[in-house]
């Protein structure tokens, strides 16, 4: 409009660029809702500190907002060693495709992270994790939206995104499981990290997030129906039995995984003083 004095002092200033007075109170003359900005509960640097003509012309542009370069392009000027860091791993898509403000606000937000929405809506816009649908197990941080206590938002070297390797991540949080393996006789499948062969890691239909009930999941490596197995366990097989009752899945000081606490009957090995013995141990 012409009205060059609006923003600066014509003869002189304290200020650079002979401004009225500091930047973010010139452009909150105008701009009200630069105020509230700076006192979200994440606010973007360049706002706090006043810097606002670090992404805008003060004059004229050939792009909205009076932007400096287009708006994603300006998140690499300052963020240009989080760029530099994602060569050689596993990129999350809008990441790489530097569509920053899918995720995040330009100059503050109610959200840690500047984000748009909370974590679990933000993730949620694309991944469908958590289904509505009733289940029987699902994983703490996902019942709380909190995806980045497992994810990395932007990349790392681990497949899906991942923080770390599935079983120190997963031990991260399950410190005691961590104890007994490194205290006693340690299960296979746990022993090799293998915590995703037998858990799902958002939810499942199954009790403590199993991919599979017990005991199909535990005859998928053990042959129920084998001699060996069967005159162990009063002459049934596996597919009669759930193995939880007796069994530990992930460790103990037992080397055949036997629950810590027992009944003086099974502890001392006398099954028969419970149980009727099969017609085959009456013949031996």
């Amino acid at each position: 409009d012409g009205e060059c004095t609006d923003c600066h002092a014509p003869h002189g200033s304290e200020h650079a660029a002979l401004g009225r007075s500091n930047r973010i109170d010139m452009c909150i003359d105008c701009h009200d809702d630069a105020d509230a900005w700076r006192v979200q509960k994440a606010s973007h640097v360049p706002v706090k500190v006043g810097q606002c003509n670090e992404c805008h012309e003060p004059h004229a542009s050939s792009r909205g907002g009076l932007l400096r370069a287009d708006a994603n392009d300006l998140c690499t000027t300052c963020h240009e060693s989080l760029l530099a860091s994602a060569e050689g791993g596993v990129v999350h898509a809008p990441f790489a495709e530097r569509a920053c403000d899918d995720c995040h606000e330009p100059h503050g937000s109610s959200h840690a992270g500047m984000l748009v929405d909370s974590l679990r809506i933000v993730c949620g816009t694309c991944h469908d994790v958590a289904s509505d649908a009733a289940v029987a197990s699902r994983h703490q941080p996902v019942s709380e939206g909190r995806c980045t206590a497992c994810h990395n938002p932007h990349h790392t070297a681990e497949a899906s995104l991942l923080l770390d390797r599935a079983d120190r991540l997963c031990l991260t949080c399950h410190a005691d499981l961590q104890q007994r393996m490194t205290d006693g006789v340690v299960h296979g499948p746990a022993g090799d990290g293998e915590c995703l062969g037998c858990h799902a890691a958002h939810d499942a239909t199954f009790a403590t997030l199993l991919v599979e009930d017990v005991p199909g999941i535990c005859l998928g490596c053990h042959e129920g129906d084998e001699a060996s197995f069967t005159e162990k366990h009063l002459d049934l097989n596996g597919d009669q039995i759930d193995c939880r009752k007796c069994h530990d899945p992930h460790a103990a000081v037992d080397r055949s995984l036997i629950l810590p606490i027992r009944h003086d009957p099974f502890g001392s090995g006398d099954c028969a003083a419970c149980h009727e013995s099969s017609p085959e141990e009456e013949n031996k």
